[in-house]
């Protein structure tokens, strides 16, 4: 039986709105722009980007953009470490002639150099700061060789020669091989937690190869040299030029680090004071909390920031052509209720900015004029109750300049 034209037309538009409905659309910041509940609908090898929220459509360089959207976070599944920082949430793990193969949820066969990858965690806590924990011990670790930390918390030491953490069958089994001291060792992968590949091999990276975060909704977040979007296909590559491609409605984060945009966690900064309130001293932290974990403020995760603990002042060298400051700055969530403060920002002995702030609000906006500044100084004072949970997460802390 033939439809009508117009009722085929119907069906068409109900399932390109049911499309549309489905893809993913988050708060879009960028350079000298915000909008709310926009979509990613396509890009290009240039690094041209097209968004859209209805009928309204945004086009911009990634060197105009700051972030759209949030990572998913990863759950109950592997996640690789990747060199450039990037990780990777696989199914199934294969090493051999020194090469790792993943499945991935989102990206499927994944192939990268072992020197590309600096661990795996196939056991991931289900405590959100325990498992921050076991990834930052990855992205730290040190030493000369390749280690495996068991369930049993007991570790081995050695060369990994080979591994399959997912049966193929009963002629394939899983196994993982390590040439340690005693000779080569077999061992089930379900008895190992963590994965440490030897940090002197892993392959040093360049951040401007890859100037691009990209997540996914399986939770991986990756760093791509290029992205392009054709025909609701993305295609990207990732970690010494592993080609990779998803579906559009996959991605749900990006973040880049463009000519026009720098951020204040890749700055050496000129000066830091922390006035204890006791006898306690506190570091700043880059991309990480002061909690010890990764930066979150109000159920999100965010990749880009600074961190301090009050009263602290950290002072960054401002450049010639530096327009502007902005971030947004809030209690991270893993501190206490207790948690109450007062932000302030300087340019040189001038404050332009002051903002109490408390556990349980909102991220706070933060939007200075900079331009002719020597310095720049962010300040985090005590408030009503002394120090108690003063965790103060200054998130996508960046500096917007001009052109040469």
């Amino acid at each position: 039986m033939r439809l009508p034209l117009l009722s085929v037309f119907g069906l068409l538009t109900a399932a390109r709105l049911l499309v549309a409905a489905d893809a993913p659309r988050g708060e879009l910041i960028a350079v000298g722009q915000m909008a709310e509940s926009v979509e990613l609908v396509a890009a290009d090898a240039s690094g041209n980007l097209r968004f859209r929220a209805g009928e309204e459509r945004t086009e911009l360089h990634t060197d105009q953009l700051i972030r759209w959207s949030h990572p998913a976070q990863p759950r109950n599944k592997p996640v690789v470490a990747l060199a450039d920082g990037g990780l990777l949430v696989a199914e199934s793990v294969e090493f051999a002639d020194e090469r790792f193969t993943f499945t991935s949820p989102s990206l499927g066969t994944v192939e990268v150099a072992a020197e590309q990858v600096r661990g795996i965690l196939f056991q991931p806590s289900l405590d959100q700061a325990h498992r921050d924990a076991q990834w930052l011990a990855i992205i730290d670790a040190s030493g000369q060789q390749d280690r495996l930390l068991l369930d049993n918390d007991d570790q081995l030491s050695g060369m990994l020669t080979g591994m399959r953490s997912d049966p193929r069958g009963s002629d394939d089994p899983a196994y993982l091989a390590i040439n340690a001291d005693v000779g080569e060792i077999e061992i089930a992968p379900a008895r190992v937690k963590t994965l440490l590949l030897d940090p002197s091999l892993v392959a040093q990276t360049d951040r401007e190869d890859s100037p691009l975060w990209l997540g996914l909704d399986d939770g991986s977040r990756l760093r791509v040299s290029s992205l392009a979007i054709d025909s609701d296909q993305a295609h990207f590559a990732i970690s010494g030029d592993a080609q990779c491609q998803a579906s559009r409605t996959k991605i749900v984060f990006l973040q880049a680090a463009g000519e026009q945009v720098v951020y204040l966690s890749d700055l050496e900064p000129l000066d830091y004071r922390h006035v204890p309130y006791l006898d306690l001293l506190w570091p700043s932290t880059a991309d990480r909390s002061v909690s010890g974990g990764l930066l979150r403020a109000g159920g999100h995760l965010y990749l880009k920031g600074i961190s301090l603990h009050s009263a602290a002042r950290i002072t960054y060298r401002l450049d010639p052509r530096d327009q502007r400051f902005a971030a947004q700055v809030a209690i991270d969530d893993a501190a206490g209720n207790s948690a109450n403060v007062v932000c302030r920002v300087f340019v040189d002995r001038e404050e332009r900015h002051a903002q109490p702030l408390r556990y349980g609000d909102a991220p706070q906006s933060v939007d200075v004029d900079v331009a002719g500044g020597k310095l720049l100084s962010l300040i985090v004072d005590f408030g009503e109750w002394g120090d108690v949970d003063d965790h103060v997460d200054w998130l996508d802390a960046r500096l917007v300049r001009g052109p040469q």
